[in-house]
């Protein structure tokens, strides 16, 4: 069945944000906008159907091994972050996890520590949180490695470094100047800007709104790669 549309209904980009969401597919960042090229170009292009459950299901498992799925710690993390309140929310994101590693698995293990006891998520009780957590059996939080120590100088270690020979030093400084020359050399290059083409997509993807301001986002995100190639097909 062909297209009814050129561009992409927001009846498309609700199906799609919900299809996405129940098979965990990554939906944010360049992964995310990855993923919605894969799909939009298979579905709009090659198969040229609008997006509907059907056409999304024929579609994956010929794109399966293309795209990005969260794991499962990812998974955890998000349904429990979305039980929070928006106060919540905040106090979440306003702790300093200091000596954790910033891991989904050890996002979810602290609050659903905290949700499982009904508790109120707040600083002092994330902090409490990890305390039992990390003194009791069962799934451990994980910590940033210690870090390394450096032994002091020794008794003559100033007199050594002060009598050192010119030609090391010489030797060092030249090394060192060496060495930012050929980090210049590898630095990256800027990505270019968008084409007139890009810009107008970026500007009818941003036409689309979802039920709520991280929905909105996540659609524009996903979905703004698709348009160029959607359009030059049924303009071509």
């Amino acid at each position: 069945m062909a297209r009814t549309s050129q561009s992409i209904t927001q009846q498309e980009a609700d199906v799609f944000q919900k299809w996405a969401a129940h098979k965990s597919l990554v939906m944010d960042g360049e992964i995310g906008e990855r993923n919605g090229t894969l799909i939009g170009e298979f579905v709009m292009v090659k198969m040229d159907s609008d997006l509907t459950e059907t056409s999304l299901a024929a579609a994956l498992p010929h794109l399966r091994d293309q795209l990005v799925f969260k794991n499962a710690d990812q998974s955890e993390y998000e349904k429990v972050y979305a039980l929070l309140s928006p106060d919540e929310q905040v106090a979440f994101k306003q702790w300093n996890m200091r000596d954790l590693e910033q891991t989904h698995r050890n996002s979810w293990l602290v609050l659903r520590f905290i949700k499982d006891r009904h508790q109120t998520v707040t600083t002092t009780s994330l902090q409490n949180a990890v305390t039992n957590i990390a003194s009791h059996a069962g799934p451990q939080l994980a910590w940033k490695p210690a870090p390394a120590q450096t032994e002091p100088y020794g008794r003559h270690s100033e007199e050594s470094r002060s009598f050192a020979p010119k030609t090391e030093t010489n030797k060092n400084i030249t090394s060192s100047k060496h060495d930012h020359a050929k980090d210049a050399r590898h630095r990256p290059t800027p990505k270019k800007s968008l084409s007139a083409d890009e810009s107008r997509w970026m500007d009818m993807a941003e036409g689309l709104r979802g039920n709520t301001h991280g929905t909105t986002a996540e659609i524009q995100a996903i979905m703004r790669p698709t348009w160029r190639e959607t359009d030059s097909a049924h303009q071509g």
